[in-house]
């Protein structure tokens, strides 16, 4: 006999980056420019072998949005059989 025995089931719902969902504008990652992370360049050797250097002052954004899925809402359902 199954006295005394409980059976649930259980639904859930879990959204990931919940802005995204609002807004696509909200909850957008950004990441830096690779270009942005190392702006001097070695473009040279002087003469004591010392490096000649240039500043790279051609970036006007030094973050960029990131298309990967930590910048997407994500929605995931779930189901539960728990039984005593």
């Amino acid at each position: 006999m199954l006295s005394g025995k409980n059976h649930t089931i259980q639904l859930s719902l879990d959204i990931l980056n919940f802005p995204n969902l609002i807004n696509s504008d909200w909850g957008v990652r950004q990441v830096a420019d690779v270009r942005a992370t190392s702006p001097l360049q070695i473009v040279g050797q002087g003469a004591n072998k010392e490096p000649i250097l240039k500043f790279d002052t051609s970036l006007k954004e030094t973050f960029a949005d990131d298309p990967s899925l930590f910048s997407r809402y994500q929605m995931q359902f779930g189901l539960r059989y728990i039984f005593n």
